[in-house]
């Protein structure tokens, strides 16, 4: 979570607790595609925070160390 914290440095979602983080990023309703080379999520087109969520995702995915283990 301290992570996600970090990369939404910059967002409307940087003083976001914990707590919030967790309901409009990780509850958000996506659909998820898990293919050899990818994973590709794709937000509803009403998504409230999608430019957040997209940049967040963006900073995750660009760091040299993986996310999980």
């Amino acid at each position: 979570m301290l992570t996600l914290r970090e990369a939404a440095e910059g967002t409307k979602l940087e003083t976001a607790s914990v707590t919030c983080l967790g309901e409009k990023i990780i509850k958000t309703a996506a659909k998820v595609t898990v293919s050899i080379r990818r994973v590709l999520v794709e937000l509803t087109a009403h998504c409230p925070f999608q430019e957040e969520i997209s940049l967040i995702a963006q900073r995750l995915t660009s760091k040299s160390q993986p996310i999980f283990s």
